[in-house]
């Protein structure tokens, strides 16, 4: 049955004035794009419908388009009578109406109900909108009204498809959702048909990223923060499973599998820190559930390394030093007879208390001990001050540069050190310079 037939051919005898100017405001409008008769402008796998196809540049005579099966090829109403056919919901390939509009009177015959719009209490994938046209200009419908199919919802914003609208937006858009009211500025919108079947399960996206890493690897004993969002948001709440691998041999081991909340805004986020080095990988996973698909995301992998060994400090001169990790006691000099260092006091408590020990540098608190050598060193007495100690610049894994600062009678004294090396015995051992 033909569709649309009168709506074509009233708007052709409206005068050749007309006709010049809605061409004329045509091509000012829309961009200079040339669009293929036929063209898929939304393909059935991203709406999980049918193929949207471009009508534009349409044949002359109208009709001479012929028939797809389900209607005038590539008219508005041939979009729905192929889309419920082809899905099962309506066993005929063609409905009983000449116009867009009549859709909406033979629906109840078909045995599919419809809400008015104004009172729309629903809307979901699959329900039809139909417009009833009053007027034609390049951006509103003919008498004879205009239907379109509903892909997806989100609050006030409705995505549509349709065939035979306004070429440049190839076959969808939005229109507004207000109190139960669908309106487009493009006419009037009667209401709409609703979807006898299900909508299908959503697909969601879950995404992953790892940080903590440096050229994709990380020390054992520190952590991998697992990130990423699950989408749509309406899937926000919904548990992301994790899992790790780690690989022995050929075979990837599954060592760890966890899940984690993408509330309240459909991101997650989860700390891991492996137990012993190697190569890893991990990935997050969505499950299948009755209302979504299940997604995964591809496998990162990272590698795990043994840390290295901590720097040392030299722990004093040629008969006490030697190389050690946070000492407790500093002796400071080059000689055989000890005029200052840093730690406990003779026969009390206070060695150096460090805050940080790094690979690249040291710093602690303790208290510098001082011998005034009177009347000599052996019978002086010791005073201490409190002191920072700063160790850096490491070579070999030993720090080389370590920096006393105290006050001594209010004044601010440092004593900087460097790693030397002095004969003693007839070997070469390491010493602290000092230039205090």
């Amino acid at each position: 049955m033909p569709l649309m037939r009168a709506s074509r051919a009233q708007f052709r005898v409206a005068g050749l004035t007309l006709a010049t100017l809605v061409a004329a405001v045509l091509l000012m409008a829309l961009p200079a794009t040339v669009f293929a008769w036929g063209e898929v402008f939304v393909p059935a796998s991203s709406w999980n419908g049918v193929d949207v196809y471009s009508n534009s540049p349409a044949p002359v005579p109208w009709d001479a388009e012929g028939d797809s099966g389900w209607g005038v090829r590539w008219q508005c109403v041939e979009l729905p009578q192929r889309f419920y056919n082809q899905k099962g919901w309506v066993g005929a390939t063609h409905w009983p109406v000449d116009y867009a509009y009549q859709m909406y009177d033979v629906a109840p015959g078909l045995g599919l109900t419809r809400q008015d719009n104004g009172s729309i209490s629903a809307l979901g994938w699959g329900d039809l909108v139909i417009w009833l046209g009053e007027r034609a200009t390049p951006t509103t419908f003919d008498t004879g009204g205009h239907v379109a199919v509903v892909t997806a919802v989100n609050g006030s914003s409705v995505t549509i498809v349709e065939q035979n609208g306004l070429a440049a937006e190839r076959g969808t858009r939005t229109i507004a959702l207000t109190g139960g009211t669908l309106s487009d500025g493009r006419g009037e919108i009667r209401g709409v048909i609703k979807c006898p079947g299900s909508a299908p399960p959503s697909t969601p996206t879950v995404t992953i990223e790892l940080s903590g890493l440096t050229a994709g690897a990380l020390k054992l004993g520190q952590v991998v923060t697992a990130s990423g969002t699950v989408t749509p948001v309406s899937l926000a709440g919904t548990r992301v499973v994790l899992s790790v691998q780690m690989k022995t041999g050929t075979t990837w081991v599954k060592v760890k599998t966890t899940s984690a909340s993408s509330r309240p805004v459909g991101k997650y986020r989860w700390k891991y820190a492996p137990a012993v080095k190697g190569a890893y990988r991990m990935r997050a996973q969505v499950a299948a559930t009755a209302t979504h698909a299940a997604a995964t995301t591809k496998w990162l992998a990272f590698t795990v390394e043994q840390p290295a060994a901590p720097p040392t400090l030299l722990t004093g001169g040629p008969l006490r030093g030697r190389f050690a990790v946070r000492p407790g006691t500093i002796w400071t000099g080059a000689g055989v007879t000890v005029f200052h260092y840093i730690g406990p006091s003779p026969g009390k408590g206070g060695s150096i208390r460090w805050s940080e020990w790094t690979a690249s540098e040291a710093h602690g608190v303790g208290t510098l001990w001082i011998n005034d050598c009177v009347p000599d060193t052996a019978r002086g007495t010791w005073h201490g001050y409190r002191a920072t100690i700063d160790a850096s610049r490491v070579r070999d894994g030993r720090y080389t540069r370590m920096t006393v600062r105290f006050r001594e009678n209010g004044e601010p004294r440092t004593w900087k050190s460097v790693l030397s090396k002095t004969l003693w015995g007839g070997k070469w051992v390491a010493v602290w310079e000092t230039d205090s």
